[in-house]
């Protein structure tokens, strides 16, 4: 994988070695309304097997998805109360990956093991903490606007996207594509909702939080594809490491932006909608974006017409960067230039590459 790198005159130069993905980390890996019916769930994370199941004791329990004697993968096996048993030759394994029962002998040695991940179910999502579990920080797992919130409607899906992870963070980071990529779906090519996506991405406001960027950003005078009557959009976004995107969308009757400079203002709120886009690396050339689309306090109805619109512009974004990986595969001396629209992606690499660094620092 190429990471975006400017040389002094701005041209294509070499390619470099993209760094490693965070571990110390966590990556949403399904929505609890999305889980099978079965005791083992198989996945891959970073390239990492790994396999889920729920101890009788409660909570959730993530392991290597492979057993140490064979190689065998523990998914092929069942759970035993707050265990694993492996069905090739009956090792189990507990929660922590512990080998606890060997048939045939008395005594099994603590090398006997597998490694265990810290695993946590948040806002309708099951969540896994790719590093040490030791290290493992709940506070650091995304709220997901308006989900499991009694005043909020939400709906969540997936798509799969045949490419590295980091492009998505730089598609995220870069709504400048948006009027362009999709025209068709988000701005239902309409003239009018064009412009004025274009105009917006000139006023964005942006700053560096401890684990990404934060945007902000008015729409004067926007139509909708939603509404009956114009208004003025006050938008919040923030990505966060490593790879979710909160968004939150405030809309008011034309004229409020006016005075307004940043803060929110106390104008009556005629809509609010929030949205989000989580991106979890299967591995260096496939990533998982996870998504949601949901109101506060709108109908059902409303809610399918959105998701209809997230689904089709999302597969606009999968087009462009599933051929992006295909090029940058196909002709890897090449690097991508970088320009003075790309200022959030480059500050949401430099915080990547800051939080890598304290990793390696720890001895990750």
């Amino acid at each position: 994988m190429q990471t975006l790198q400017r040389n002094p005159e701005g041209r294509s130069g070499t390619a470099t070695r993209e760094s490693p993905f965070l571990r110390n980390a966590w990556y949403l890996v399904t929505w609890t309304s999305d889980l099978p019916k079965r005791d083992l769930i198989a996945i891959t994370v970073m390239d990492q097997p790994i396999v889920l199941f729920r101890p009788e004791s409660g909570g959730w329990a993530a392991l290597e998805d492979i057993c140490c004697h064979r190689l065998v993968p523990l998914s092929l096996g069942r759970r035993e109360q707050d265990c694993i048993r492996c069905m090739y030759h009956g090792l189990k394994f507990d929660a922590d990956g512990h080998c606890v029962e060997i048939p045939g002998e008395e005594h099994v040695s603590p090398a006997v093991r597998v490694r265990a991940y810290a695993a946590r179910e948040c806002r309708g999502a099951l969540w896994v903490w790719m590093g040490r579990p030791e290290f493992a920080d709940v506070a650091q797992i995304p709220l997901i606007p308006g989900m499991d919130q009694p005043s909020y409607d939400v709906a969540c899906s997936f798509i799969d996207i045949e490419c590295n992870a980091s492009l998505i963070w730089d598609n995220l980071n870069d709504l400048s594509h948006v009027p362009f990529v999709h025209s068709s779906s988000f701005a239902g090519n309409d003239p009018v909702v064009i412009a004025s996506m274009l105009a917006g991405e000139q006023e964005m406001e942006r700053e560096v939080t401890e684990r990404g960027v934060r945007s902000t950003k008015w729409h004067a005078h926007r139509s909708h594809a939603f509404l009956s009557q114009p208004c003025d959009d006050f938008l919040t976004a923030e990505f966060i490491a490593p790879g979710a995107l909160l968004m939150t969308t405030r809309s008011y009757k034309v004229g409020t932006k006016g005075p307004i400079a940043g803060a929110l203002p106390e104008a009556e709120l005629l809509w609010l909608r929030v949205a989000s886009q989580v991106v979890t690396p299967v591995s260096e050339t496939r990533s998982r974006i996870f998504f949601t689309m949901g109101n506060w306090r709108e109908s059902k109805e409303l809610l399918d017409r959105q998701m209809s619109v997230a689904e089709a512009a999302l597969a606009e974004d999968k087009r462009f960067m599933d051929a992006q990986q295909a090029m940058m595969d196909r002709m890897p001396h090449r690097t991508p230039m970088s320009l003075s629209m790309d200022v959030g992606v480059v500050r949401f690499r430099a915080v990547m590459k800051r939080l890598r660094e304290m990793e390696i620092a720890a001895g990750e």
